[in-house]
């Protein structure tokens, strides 16, 4: 069984930012925690600082030893005397730092995940809802940017023999990396005049740095690529019992299932194909659906609609679901450039946080 790398350009501490914007972030702003809600959230602020270490091996496992002394601090918490809001992050800061352990120690990330170097999801963050960040975010950009041309060398010397499609994947993810770099930087909301010119700047060095990173993938990884990428069973587990969380079944019966499904399925398309075009075939309804479909520039605005009547239906007939809080701004947006080889086609995304409200949003990536 294979399993595809995540993408830790658009991963990365996206688990633990969600937990920092989320319940602790909003006691903050209502008076400051206390007892083991306010350890919790002291810890977060630590988890947040860890941040990815792509210099060299000693680096890694310096990375490892904080996110181990993490899992340290978070066991002497109490957390059956949290809120229910609190004990969700207890949980999700639990697993987002044993799965950043087994990613070092044991599956040795840093040496078979070359998409892992694009360190860019400050500056890529800014492009989800631009001008909501603001100068201090475009500064965490620009300091970004400059740290780049190290953490791709460190690349070079760090990774070992990956599996050839992940090397492919890393090449095309430079693809969208360039991208960022020439079209999206230029048009960032900046408002001090200086910034924006250390901003471009940086971008510069580090379009050049992408360039170089780019060829060093294609002329010396790649022939050099030779791993399986198939995965034991026990390491997908892993991510499925403890970063995912969903421990209801392994490997063994997953397959069994999809198995299963497949076969359903592909008997129901089959049915609903014969009543959808006289020839019954799957792949000529497929080419036909194609057809009906909108132009791109009309696919957001249908997007957005959907958005607008399940929010709708949730506020109303369906409000027994869930319900909605009234300090989340949420809609569809394009996926920025980082995001959409891990998105290829949709999903959803976190947004920025602005004048206390969270936002969210449903994301489509243009083919």
């Amino acid at each position: 069984m294979t399993m595809p790398r995540r993408s830790k350009a658009a991963a990365g501490l996206a688990l633990v930012a969600v937990i920092g914007a989320g319940s602790l972030s909003a006691q903050r702003a209502a008076g400051a925690p206390d007892g083991p809600a306010a350890e919790l959230a002291s810890l977060v602020d630590e988890a947040l600082a860890i941040g990815a270490a792509r210099r060299d091996a000693d680096a890694y496992a310096e990375a490892a030893a904080r996110w181990r002394a993490v899992l340290d601090r978070l066991k002497a918490i109490d957390r059956g005397r949290l809120g229910l809001d609190d004990q969700v992050d207890y949980d999700l800061l639990e697993a987002h730092a044993r799965t950043e352990v087994f990613e070092i120690e044991v599956v040795r990330d840093h040496e078979l995940n070359p998409s892992s170097y694009f360190a860019l999801g400050r500056t890529n963050r800014l492009f989800l809802r631009p001008g909501a960040l603001g100068d201090p975010a475009v500064r965490q950009a620009v300091a970004e940017l400059r740290a780049l041309p190290d953490v791709l060398a460190a690349g070079k010397r760090l990774l070992g023999t990956p599996a050839r499609a992940w090397t492919e994947n890393a090449i095309y993810q430079a693809y969208y990396a360039k991208q960022l770099l020439r079209e999206h930087v230029p048009q960032a909301v900046v408002e001090d005049p200086g910034l924006r010119a250390d901003l471009l700047g940086a971008a510069d060095t580090a379009l050049a740095a992408v360039g170089d990173f780019e060829r060093w993938l294609e002329m010396e990884l790649l022939p050099r690529s030779t791993r399986s990428p198939a995965w034991k069973p026990e390491e997908i587990e892993f991510y499925q019992f403890v970063h995912e969380q969903l421990d209801e079944y392994g490997v063994d019966e997953m397959i069994r299932i999809a198995a299963a499904e497949e076969r359903q399925l592909t008997e129901e398309m089959t049915a609903l194909a014969r009543k959808i075009h006289p020839a019954g075939d799957r792949r000529t309804v497929w080419e036909v659906m194609k057809e009906e479909a909108p132009p791109w520039d009309g696919v957001l605005p249908m997007a957005q609609r959907y958005v607008d009547m399940t929010t709708a239906w949730l506020k109303g007939p369906g409000a027994h679901v869930v319900s909605i809080p009234d300090d989340i701004d949420y809609g569809a947006r394009l996926t920025p450039p980082m995001a959409r080889r891990t998105l290829s086609f949709g999903g959803a995304s976190g947004g920025p946080t602005v004048g206390g409200r969270q936002s969210g949003y449903y994301v489509l990536t243009p083919l």
